[in-house]
């Protein structure tokens, strides 16, 4: 891997339409992945989640998009809301154009992103799981992405 660059697909992202409230791991390959199914004649993906269906659609992302999982360290003055949402963010970083990565120190497997953001995974494209219907977000999606490089071109 060359400086700049960021391991890029070694995992799948995935957004699912459920809140969970679990704070430990589990193999997402051995008791999630390994269950789902591919529907031959649209090529939507099937698998179930706590009982309810689930239809998913791999979305690939426009050139110039990636999808990151980033850690957003909290200052002292961060706080959490019972719910596990950040209520603020006392650093916040604008960038006027795309940020690049520092490669990661010896025997580090992330990247830095800035001083306070620390980059573990990215992918230009991800999986988005609905309940058994159409897949309304992925259409709104692909909108606000269209609608954002018409205002910044």
């Amino acid at each position: 891997m060359t400086e700049g660059q960021v391991a890029e697909d070694a995992y799948t992202f995935q957004s699912l339409p459920v809140k969970v409230d679990f704070h430990g791991t589990t193999d997402v390959r051995e008791n999630f992945n390994a269950y789902t199914t591919v529907d031959t004649q649209s090529g939507e993906l099937r698998n179930s989640f706590r009982g309810r269906a689930l239809v998913g659609l791999n979305i690939a992302l426009p050139e110039n998009y990636s999808i990151a999982l980033v850690d957003l360290p909290l200052s002292s003055t961060d706080e959490i809301c019972p719910e596990g949402k950040l209520n603020k963010i006392s650093r916040t970083e604008a960038y006027s154009e795309r940020p690049t990565f520092d490669t990661p120190s010896e025997g580090a497997s992330s990247f830095v992103l800035s001083d306070h953001i620390l980059v573990r995974q990215v992918s230009s494209h991800y999986i988005l799981w609905e309940h058994d219907k159409r897949m309304e977000k992925a259409e709104i999606l692909n909108q606000w992405i269209e609608l954002a490089q018409a205002i910044h071109s």
